[in-house]
């Protein structure tokens, strides 16, 4: 493209020619050298490049002139017709996005690819150590006995772990359906139904009951009777699987000594794949030694900060187990455990899952027995519930 004559003239604003007592010849101003002109043309020695002049680069296409109080000439580029500039923005645009669909699918590429047994197995472990939030549903059949639980966690704090559970139990004709809310000190119940038996006043159904408060238990009540261990989180945090959002040192130390120990003991030739609800996953048959689980427990206790009656309850829970534990080929992730017990616990929404607020207005657990025990009283027949007795 040649460039815009109009732009190459020199400035006749600069200053007026003196006047002169007889006519010389003048000769004609000559027109700067344009870089990338085929023609040569005369260059002034002040602004000659070869006096140790080197240009300056400060922005796109752009160059300091060699003369900055002569007429500048323009970037070649804003020399172009407009329609040429929008043609070469668009090429750029298009190359762009181009590049970004290439790279971003090599990184989905990897991201998606298979993981081998072993480093599935590890990444799931990682994983778990490093959770801020996640759901949990088991079921479980012993005898006549059945439950199912929905239990949500907040594991951002692992010094103020959340937990929000919901519970269903029951047993030939006798039913028992509840809500629990805990925090390491403070922990919370609301009875929806409870069916054989035992019944439950009209006034509390419904409603909810503060257990601990500050930390302190109340009087005649203990876990069993109060169901804490489905909700109260100085419980249900332990087990033979352990979350949190531990730090970085915290997740290392946990993470050793469950590899170190083989505290999930499994063969890796003996690993299966499988689809569980269309996720690919490789299936572990895992033996979990009862003692390496109990110091496994002491030192995750040790992080959460759990009282030692709830961890002394805890360990007496565990025993030598084996489970079957499928976890997504490609994500890394535990998404099912099945026990040698009969008891399915399946894993979702990690780092997604959000827990309601504490529960407000609950009835503190002296005004409840007040009001069961006035409720006996009006009707010495009718058997009312011993939960919280």
């Amino acid at each position: 493209m040649q460039p815009n004559d109009n732009s190459l003239q020199p400035n006749s604003t600069q200053g007026s020619t003196p006047p002169v007592s007889a006519p010389e010849a003048v000769s004609p101003p000559q027109p700067a050298q344009v870089v990338g002109s085929q023609e040569s043309t005369a260059i002034p020695p002040q602004t000659d490049p070869t006096q140790g002049f080197q240009p300056q680069v400060f922005g796109p296409g752009q160059v300091q002139p060699i003369n900055p109080t002569a007429s500048q000439v323009q970037p070649a580029s804003s020399q172009l017709p407009p329609r040429h500039r929008n043609r070469l923005l668009k090429y750029a645009i298009i190359s762009l996005v181009v590049c970004l669909v290439v790279v971003g699918g090599v990184f989905t590429v990897l991201k998606l690819k298979p993981l081998s047994p072993d480093q599935a197995f590890k990444s799931a472990l990682v994983n778990a150590l490093s959770t801020k939030s996640l759901t949990q549903q088991t079921t479980a059949k012993e005898s006549s006995v059945e439950s199912k639980e929905i239990v949500k966690y907040d594991l951002t704090n692992v010094k103020n772990p959340l937990v929000d559970a919901k519970v269903q139990l029951s047993a030939d004709s006798a039913k028992v359906d509840f809500e629990g809310y805990g925090t390491l000190k403070d922990t919370y119940v609301k009875i929806n139904e409870l069916r054989g038996t035992e019944s439950i006043p009209s006034t509390l159904k419904g409603k909810w009951i503060q257990i601990n408060k500050n930390g302190i238990t109340p009087n005649n009540s203990d876990t069993f009777n109060t169901m804490s261990y489905f909700y109260d989180p100085n419980y249900v945090v332990l087990g033979q699987y352990i979350y949190g959002n531990f730090s970085t040192t915290e997740r290392k130390t946990l993470e050793d000594y469950a590899l170190q120990k083989h505290l999930y003991d499994y063969t890796s030739s003996d690993v299966k794949k499988a689809k569980l609800n269309g996720t690919d996953v490789y299936v572990y048959k895992v033996r979990i030694d009862g003692t390496k689980l109990k110091d496994y427990n002491r030192m995750a206790a040790a992080l959460f900060g759990i009282n030692d009656l709830a961890l002394n309850y805890s360990l007496g829970l565990v025993t030598d187990t084996s489970a079957e534990m499928y976890i997504s080929a490609k994500g890394g992730q535990l998404i099912q455990v099945k026990t040698s017990s009969g008891v399915t616990t399946t894993y979702s929404d990690w780092n997604i899952t959000e827990l309601p607020s504490s529960p407000k207005g609950a009835i503190p657990y002296d005004k409840y027995l007040d009001q069961l025990n006035s409720a006996n009283l009006q009707d010495p027949g009718n058997t009312q519930t011993k939960l919280f007795k």
